[in-house]
């Protein structure tokens, strides 16, 4: 009960809580456009790196029983530095001119998770324009523990202002189990 998702770790608070009570409105039409689009341009990266050689594994699982969270790696390179996880965005024109400045806060979140969860120490953050995939931006990220205890604390919290809706009455417990 109140498991998330990696790719939501960087949410603040209440969406976390929505996202764990499963109250998110469903996905618009262009919405999975861009989803669609997403994925055919993770595909082509990863097939890309696995002609290279440097692909180890791709779209690798993740569940932390524990934690309650879930996720799925887009891919572990092998590089000069060992094995990395990298995380793939595909983003419009104007967040891929704002992750040229610096990587997204929710991304950094994601991506730390998964260096916690594998162990590795190294990541990259590789953001594609979705209107212009031929040149990608790098991040070269290293797992930050203070960072992961941030994100976990606010996992935290959502989970207690859950327990606490609950304690209050104001849903029913039943309300935080999966959907069948």
């Amino acid at each position: 009960k109140m498991w998330t998702r990696a790719s939501s770790l960087g949410n603040p608070v209440h969406v976390l809580m929505q996202q764990m009570l499963q109250l998110q409105q469903p996905m618009s039409a262009l919405g999975e456009e861009v989803t669609e689009e997403g994925t055919r341009i993770h595909r082509l990266i990863q097939q890309r790196w696995r002609r290279m050689g440097v692909l180890e594994a791709a779209e690798l699982p993740l569940e932390n029983k524990e934690l309650r969270i879930t996720g799925h790696l887009d891919a572990i390179l092998r590089t000069q530095h060992g094995l990395q996880v990298a995380e793939i965005k595909s983003v419009s024109d104007k967040r891929f001119e704002m992750a040229r400045r610096q990587p997204f806060e929710s991304h950094l979140d994601q991506l730390n998770f998964y260096l916690h969860e594998t162990g590795l120490r190294r990541g990259v953050l590789l953001y594609v324009n979705r209107d212009a995939p031929e040149a990608p931006i790098i991040h070269n990220i290293i797992y930050n523990p203070r960072r992961f205890r941030r994100t976990m604390a606010r996992v935290q919290e959502a989970r207690r202002g859950i327990e606490g809706m609950v304690e209050q009455e104001l849903i029913s417990p039943f309300e935080t189990y999966d959907r069948i």
